[in-house]
């Protein structure tokens, strides 16, 4: 059974929620005998491979001049370039798919065509309910682009109404696709791995880590990639919070992953010195285990965006105390009554913060001990468990609808 996953990112170096999605994902069809090839389609970048489909940098940079409708871009580069378009055709037609698994509704019309002159399945395997996700953006940006928020939305449309299956991270997106038309839904939600390493691989990190912070002040950690949803909330809830004056001054923040850019962009803008913020950028397993071992507590400042977090699976797998909005739970709330996590809307949400007693660190690491049970089925072993036993994943990997 081939079974070509259509994402618009390769997945040679994993390091993105999104990516860390889709290769999961991509094991459970390995588990239930699928004969997985993955194919991208994507702006250019470094770490494509040749197979995959990636626009040189005269047309990335049109794409990318338009930030909120680069997808719709993406699609259109390749549609009129003849070359990307015959190679997208080739490898196609070279996979020969029985079941074709699209990640991105924006990617659908690149490969509708093949839906429509073979038997091939049709999987929609949906990060969030795309159209509404930006919606919610722009308004929180300040911004309109109705048009933009209309040509996701049919998209998604049309990708849903030929889909055979509709994978949700979570009920509130499948809610949204069955108002979509979508009648096969599956709700698989994100998982995340224990962040702390079970060896002492972590030891030379964690020494330098140490090295950078003062023990007698509270340590707060946060991870994410560049996406404007998760440098906003970071922005408004903690490190403006954390000016002089503010009620997280005095707070030492660790930020890791590629938001850490938009941290930079920011700071250039504004001309601030943020001295208690230390910017860690894309880390190692090692380095982000002894961040997790240092932080007190582990902050999921989310004010918008779709689908379910990989980091609030995370977080509620670590060893810290977990602060988050409720968007950030999102998929989670019964979670939010286990130990040593606090959900807490965004208006009160530094306050809250500041308040918390985060000087007792062996109190902390029990309260994250006694939630384990509560939380054990955040683990990506948890869920993929539970989606190899459903009947309409297994259905439509193994010939049926």
């Amino acid at each position: 059974m081939s079974v070509v996953q259509l994402a618009n990112f390769p997945l040679r170096e994993i390091v993105t929620g999104g990516q860390i999605r889709v290769d999961r994902l991509g094991r459970l069809i390995d588990r239930l005998g699928g004969d997985r090839r993955p194919l991208c389609v994507t702006p250019h970048r470094d770490d494509v491979g040749a197979d995959d489909i990636a626009l040189d940098p005269e047309a990335d940079r049109w794409v990318m001049a338009d930030p909120q409708a680069f997808e719709l871009r993406l699609a259109d580069a390749v549609q009129h370039d003849p070359a990307l378009r015959d190679r997208l055709a080739a490898r196609l037609d070279m996979l020969a798919p029985d079941v074709l698994w699209c990640e991105q509704p924006f990617l659908w019309p690149l490969v509708a065509p093949l839906a429509e002159d073979r038997a091939v399945r049709v999987v929609y395997s949906g990060h969030n309910v795309e159209w509404r996700a930006r919606r919610d953006l722009l308004a929180r940006l300040g911004r309109t682009a109705p048009a933009v928020v209309e040509q996701l939305a049919w998209m998604e449309r049309a990708l849903i109404a030929r889909a055979d299956l509709v994978i949700a991270c979570c009920e509130a997106d499948a809610a949204g696709y069955a108002a979509m038309g979508a009648t096969a839904i599956v709700h698989v939600p994100n998982g995340a791995d224990p962040p702390v390493v079970e060896d002492d691989s972590d030891a030379a990190p964690l020494a330098r880590l140490r090295a950078r912070l003062d023990p007698a002040r509270p340590v707060l950690a946060f991870i994410g990639a560049h996406y404007q949803p998760n440098w906003i909330g970071l922005r408004d809830l903690v490190v403006t919070a954390m000016r002089p004056g503010g009620p997280l001054a005095g707070f030492q923040l660790l930020i890791m992953g590629e938001v850490c850019r938009l941290y930079a962009d920011w700071l250039r803008q504004t001309g601030f010195a943020m001295p208690d913020i230390h910017v860690l950028g894309r880390v190692d397993a090692a380095t982000r285990s002894a961040a997790f071992r240092l932080a007190d507590g582990v902050v999921l400042p989310l004010t918008t965006g779709g689908g379910t977090n990989l980091k609030t699976a995370e977080a509620l797998l670590g060893p810290s105390e977990v602060v988050g909005t409720p968007i950030a739970f999102r998929g989670h709330e019964e979670r939010t009554g286990a130990p040593g996590v606090h959900c807490v809307p965004p208006d009160a949400f530094a306050a809250r913060l500041a308040a918390l007693d985060l000087s007792d660190r062996e109190a902390i690491r029990a309260r994250a001990a006694a939630r384990r049970p509560q939380v054990a089925a955040c683990s990506w072993d948890a869920v993929l468990a539970a989606a190899a036993a459903e009947p309409l994943i297994t259905a439509v990997l193994r010939g049926g609808r």
